[in-house]
């Protein structure tokens, strides 16, 4: 119930107006590729220093993974439950992975290419290749 059984919600101030320099200057961040979302769960990251995916957790990390045509990306399988990499259109596959297999793929065209495991189908990432 609301405060002393009113009925009513409590006072809640409203946020300040944005002024159109803050605005700018967010979509300025933004546009960098540098505001706080950056690499946790935001604007996809490109790889650095290669192109690695590791399956834990029940989860692809990152799930989203940017690269240059002509990268070879590896998946490396960490949960101890059997899990696959495959691609949504079935242009790859890597069959069932166990705890310390791994599994790479070449893209070589540019796109953006959904995966998921095929025994767990709510675990699910991209490749985003540019």
């Amino acid at each position: 119930m609301s405060p002393a059984g009113s009925g009513r919600l409590p006072y809640m101030p409203r946020p300040p107006a944005l002024t159109a320099q803050t605005l700018a200057r967010r979509a300025l961040i933004a546009a960098l590729g540098i505001g706080l979302g950056a690499g946790c769960g935001g604007a996809p990251t490109p790889a650095v220093g290669g192109s690695a995916v590791t399956i834990k957790g029940f989860a692809f990390h990152p799930a989203t993974l940017t690269v240059a045509p002509g990268s070879t990306v590896t998946w490396t399988q960490r949960d101890d439950s059997v899990h696959t990499v495959t691609a949504a259109d079935r242009a790859f596959g890597s069959g069932n992975l166990a705890k310390g297999q791994t599994f790479s793929y070449t893209f070589t065209t540019a796109g953006a290419y959904r995966y998921l495991c095929s025994i767990h189908t709510y675990m699910h990432g991209e490749v985003i290749v540019r």
